[in-house]
């Protein structure tokens, strides 16, 4: 062979061994950067905090005014199904000279309603759960001293401590006497907003209208 076909066909062999090398990589291997995985610590504290937010968002709340003869009379946030026992806890507990057998503590606080542990010199001379507790005077006993609250003379916090009565039903009870001029029959305060034959049935034996 000619020396300059030989020079031809080295350079050609040359090129082809070069251009290899270069779409190879040099021989030499890729290599990917994988991220390292999440520790199982990481993932169980993940796994604990969307727990706790779930828990948090599905909690309901309620606001309760405890006054009376407790420690810290105030107005506390509860959790909903909070019993009455509980709010009075959240009020620090019962004073001395208080009167807690009064009170039904195993019934359920509705938000917005109010507690009020009496005092025992305030109902000594009334029956157990009366529904008068923390009354006194003229308003405790009614016109004959018969220990029913008056739908007619009540004040705000006389009506109160019916059972189940709260601010807000006081309210509308003492808003429905002042628009009708007084209640004819303790039957009539079915007719205030909120108060339906389920309410009027657990404070009938409690309630009179003068006439």
């Amino acid at each position: 062979m000619p020396e300059k076909k030989r020079s031809a066909v080295d350079v050609l062999i040359l090129y082809l061994y070069l251009s290899v090398l270069i779409l190879t990589g040099c021989g030499r291997e890729r290599q990917e950067i994988v991220p390292a995985p999440e520790t199982q610590e990481q993932t169980e504290e993940e796994e604990e905090t969307e727990a706790e937010t779930e828990t948090i968002q599905e909690a309901e709340w309620i606001t309760v005014h405890v006054c009376g003869a407790v420690k810290v009379p105030d107005v506390y946030v509860l959790e909903a199904g909070s019993r009455v026992w509980e709010a009075v806890e959240a009020a620090g507990g019962v004073l001395e000279g208080g009167a807690p057998d009064y009170l039904n503590m195993a019934e359920t606080v509705t938000d917005g309603g109010k507690v009020v542990v009496p005092f025992l010199e305030d109902v000594e001379e009334q029956p157990y759960g009366n529904g008068n507790a923390g009354l006194s005077g003229a308003e405790a006993e009614g016109e004959n001293g018969d220990g029913l609250v008056d739908l007619n003379t009540a004040g705000l916090e006389g009506l109160m401590t019916l059972p189940g009565i709260g601010e807000a039903k006081a309210q509308a009870i003492l808003e429905y006497r002042e628009q009708t001029g007084g209640f004819s029959a303790v039957e009539e305060i079915m007719n205030v907003p909120g108060i339906k034959e389920g309410a009027f049935a657990k404070i009938k034996d409690y309630i009179k209208v003068s006439r």
